[in-house]
């Protein structure tokens, strides 16, 4: 994953061997906003939501599309009325 800083796009996660395949890279895994369970005053008081017992739950694909653009929106249209 890459991130883009001052304007300059960098790797989020460095990794120790050179990739040269996609089917090579670690498995990684996006945030979709659709579960987040904190207890109110660790959050009030941390500034990272990543605590030790962070935990993630693997979503089905079919469950966890993300629609944030008219394009998005358009697709799942197209999806639902199949």
């Amino acid at each position: 994953m890459v991130e883009l800083k001052n304007k300059k796009v960098r790797l989020v996660k460095k990794y120790k061997k050179d990739l040269y395949r996609r089917q090579d890279a670690p498995i990684t895994y996006d945030m979709n906003a659709s579960i987040y369970i904190w207890k109110r005053p660790i959050i009030l008081k941390s500034n990272n939501i990543f605590r030790k017992k962070t935990s993630i739950y693997v979503m089905p694909q079919e469950r966890s599309i993300d629609i944030d653009n008219k394009f998005e929106l358009n697709m799942v249209k197209c999806l639902i009325k199949k």
